[in-house]
Formats: structure tokens, C-alpha cells, sequence
């Protein structure tokens, strides 16, 4: 996906660092970003739009910097983080491989042995086994807002602490729905149809079965679906420059289903039974 500082082939992952600190400010302060110039998932989102990117982010499969998402696809690759000082973002992300694929023993690269290579590596540190932990998040807190006070450079209104900007975006889209370009809701109209007919077919299993199968789970899970297909839990959405475009609200009931499941507290079997049969009829 990601092609070395200097290569034009692709021999990397993205290979994502995440960072979370523990503070009191209203949103987490944390990190959480490729080590390519760009995620691969916007280059998607932006074939999905029918959008150019900006030079820089890819190559073409001869080594050539494109503005045309759909070359990564086409044997192009994702440029590591750091433009012309590229060798900064190519180094971490050979760090991330060494952690995650090689002291995993998963592989790394295009892995000739076929091994999966999908590794994940954590450290979590204790911070009270430093400092007090509360002394420890104060400061953090402090140290975002010393930021945050920064005057602003020419074409910014102001600094955002790491973590920050999604914090305000997942507050902005609890309130007024997470907007979807038609390429992406038609695929997901398409698969919640797909999945409404294979649910019937998992309804007359759940009924004998049991409340607490998987079929039941899978019969609720694609009623949801059905409603969903129907556009019943959307709304349009404002105007964004993606019209015609939609805003898909999140509900509790909606998330609830996903949530139900097998479970050793038998107190909820009635409940649990009595909501997959209204799901599934």
C-alpha cells in the first residue's frame, strides 16, 4: 500500500501509530494517524466522490506523483508521511512493521509464506507507578490549553489539541447525522437489501433455534437492515457541496440490536425474546 521513501512500489502497510493520554478536557487527547502522507480510506472516499487528491498523497505504478485516486488501485502506491523529508514518515512506519509484524512473528511486507501479517502491538504504561495520576492528567490539561492559547497564524483560527478536531466532529454528528456521498449509499442501500432477504431465511431458523441463537441475532440484525434500506432512519442532509447526499442518524434502538447476544444472566431471556420475534416478524 505504502511505498518506501525512494520506491515506487508499494512494500509498506500504512501502518497507523495511536497514542491516548488521560486528561480532564472535555474531548481525549490522543493520536491516531498513519505514518503514509494520507489514510488509505480517503483516497476512497475520494473515488467514491469522484474527486481528485492533492499531489503528493500518491504514485502512479510507474513512480509518478498523481492528482487520480483511482492509480493506487491500478499498481500505484501511498507516499510516506513527510513529502520531500518522506524518510521520517518511511522510518516509523519500518519501526511499526518491525513491532507489529516481525516481534509477532506475523510476517511483514507482501509475506512470500503466506502468513498472516496483520499484527497489532500495545504498551500500556501506569502512570501512578511515575506520579500521582490526577497531578499527571491536571498537567496534561494544562499543557493542551497552553497550546490552545498560541495567537493563530495567518489562515487558521486558532490550535486544536491532538484529538481535538474528531472530538468536535463526533459532537457536531451526534446532533446532525454523518453525511454520506450517493456512491456509498447506494452500497449500503444494496447490502442491507441483500441482508433483509437473507434474514428470513434466519427467522424461520431462529424460531427453532432459540431467542439466544445466532440466527435470532442474525434475523433482528437484518429487519434493522431492511429499515434502514428504506431509507427509514435517514434524513437529508444539509447543504454541504455533497448533494445530493445523505445524513444517516445514529439511535439507540438502532445500536441496541447490534449489542444483543448470548447471555449467562437468564433474567433478560423474555425481554431478549420478546424484541427478536418483533424484529423478525
Amino acid at each position: 500500500m505504502v511505498a518506501p521513501f525512494g520506491g515506487r512500489e508499494a512494500r509498506l502497510g500504512t501502518n497507523p501509530i495511536s497514542i491516548a493520554v488521560p486528561s480532564n478536557l472535555d474531548g481525549p487527547l490522543f493520536v491516531d494517524m498513519a505514518t503514509a502522507t494520507v489514510a488509505a480510506g480517503k483516497i476512497q472516499l475520494a473515488v467514491s466522490r469522484g474527486e481528485q487528491v492533492p499531489l503528493g498523497w500518491i504514485i502512479d505504478r510507474d513512480g509518478r506523483q498523481t492528482t487520480d485516486p483511482n492509480q493506487l488501485r491500478a499498481g500505484g502506491a501511498l507516499l510516506a508521511l513527510g513529502g520531500t523529508e518522506g524518510y521520517k514518515g518511511s522510518g516509523l512506519a519500518v519501526i511499526v512493521e518491525i513491532l507489529c509484524g516481525l516481534l509477532t512473528g506475523l510476517g511483514f511486507g507482501v509475506e512470500p509464506s503466506g502468513r498472516h501479517n496483520d499484527g497489532c502491538f500495545m504498551a500500556v504504561f501506569k502512570v501512578e507507578a511515575f506520579r500521582h495520576l490526577a497531578d499527571f492528567k491536571r498537567e496534561v490539561t494544562e499543557l493542551a490549553r497552553y497550546l490552545k492559547d498560541t495567537p493563530p497564524a495567518e489562515g487558521f483560527t486558532g490550535v486544536l489539541y491532538p484529538g481535538e478536531i474528531e472530538h468536535l466532529r463526533a459532537v457536531e454528528r451526534r446532533q446532525n447525522g454523518v453525511e454520506v456521498e450517493d456512491v456509498t449509499w447506494r452500497k449500503l442501500q444494496t447490502l442491507a437489501q441483500k441482508r433483509c432477504r437473507e434474514s428470513r431465511a434466519a427467522a424461520r431458523l431462529a424460531e427453532r433455534s432459540g431467542p439466544h441463537s445466532t440466527y435470532a441475532l442474525s434475523a433482528a440484525v437484518g429487519v434493522r437492515l431492511a429499515a434502514f434500506a428504506s431509507l427509514q432512519h435517514a434524513e437529508a442532509a444539509p447543504a454541504t457541496g455533497l448533494q445530493p447526499a445523505r445524513a444517516l442518524r445514529l439511535h439507540s434502538g438502532w445500536l441496541r440490536v447490534w449489542r444483543a447476544g448470548p447471555s449467562h444472566d437468564r433474567s433478560g431471556d423474555a425481554a431478549f425474546s420478546q424484541r427478536s420475534r418483533r424484529l423478525t416478524r
